[in-house]
């Protein structure tokens, strides 16, 4: 006959609490934000997302690449400085851009905002990745408060340390392999350089076709005088003016259709670990 079975003495109360550190309590301020923790994060229950996560959920394809987007929920917020607030949050996390007079105020109030840099390059974009990463690694751990703190010397994704890209199995095509392409946006701009979409397309094996730099507004004479070899534009899910451009005949004449590749405009929306797909989706 099996001896019973003893049951362990419990454990100090100091010793519990060491083992049941609280976790650190995330709040994100904006949409690309929101998306980052999602991706990373393995427990719901340390992160509060931004109302656009509600208006702009995460995409069906970025789903389970750690945890279900909605399964379980992760917490919500309005935006409004109580509900901020009443989540408890350790940090708070916001793009650069983003909600300057909210951010401004919890810093008042003594909460740590770490801000993540606005990425202008692969690089940039993976080393933003990378912190929210440990971030969110460090945050059921004892020590994890002291991680946090120690992120708040700088942006996030400001430093000038390199990683070596998205993800291991991302594509590097040689230099202007493919040609010119056109990055064709809303209302008739293009996207030059000096910016992640020009650090995707070249990674790619693409040449911009536009030489400036940020957004600039396209002369459809110049192009048919000069045509690139193909255009990048985003797959419209309804017909607006902001799309009327790209159905111009000059442009039809200009490009053949099938040197046009359409994309999702989410997927350059935010960026992200999840543009390992564009670079594939740029390959000829």
């Amino acid at each position: 006959m099996a001896a019973p079975a003893t049951l362990a003495a419990p454990a100090p109360a100091a010793a519990q609490a060491t083992l049941a550190a609280p976790a650190i309590r995330i709040a994100s301020l904006d949409l690309c934000s929101d998306w980052l923790l999602a991706y990373y994060a393995t427990d719901p229950a340390m992160v509060s997302l931004s109302p656009l996560s509600r208006r702009t959920p995460l995409p069906p394809s970025i789903q389970g690449s750690a945890k279900p987007w909605a399964t379980p929920r992760f917490q919500e917020h309005d935006g409004s400085l109580e509900q901020v607030l009443s989540g408890q949050p350790d940090v708070v996390i916001v793009g650069e851009f983003n909600a300057f007079m909210l951010r401004k105020r919890l810093e008042s109030l003594g909460l740590r905002v770490i801000v993540t840099a606005l990425p202008n390059t692969i690089d940039d974009v993976a080393l933003v990745a990378s912190r929210v990463q440990a971030l969110l690694n460090d945050a059921a751990s004892p020590s994890g408060k002291a991680s946090a703190q120690s992120l708040q010397a700088s942006p996030i994704g400001s430093g000038d340390a390199k990683t070596q890209g998205l993800g291991p199995n991302r594509i590097v095509a040689a230099a202007g392999s493919h040609g010119r392409l056109l990055l064709l946006g809303p209302n008739g701009y293009g996207t030059g350089r000096n910016t992640i979409e020009h650090s995707l397309i070249t990674r790619a094996g693409w040449i911009n076709y536009i030489k400036h730099n940020g957004r600039v507004k396209l002369d459809l004479e110049a192009i048919a005088a000069d045509p690139p070899d193909a255009i990048l534009s985003f797959a419209a899910s309804h017909t607006a003016l902001a799309h009327q451009f790209a159905q111009h005949p000059v442009l039809k004449r200009a490009v053949p259709p099938h040197r046009w590749i359409k994309t999702d405009a989410w997927r350059w929306q935010c960026p992200g670990p999840w543009m390992d797909e564009l670079i594939e989706q740029l390959q000829p």
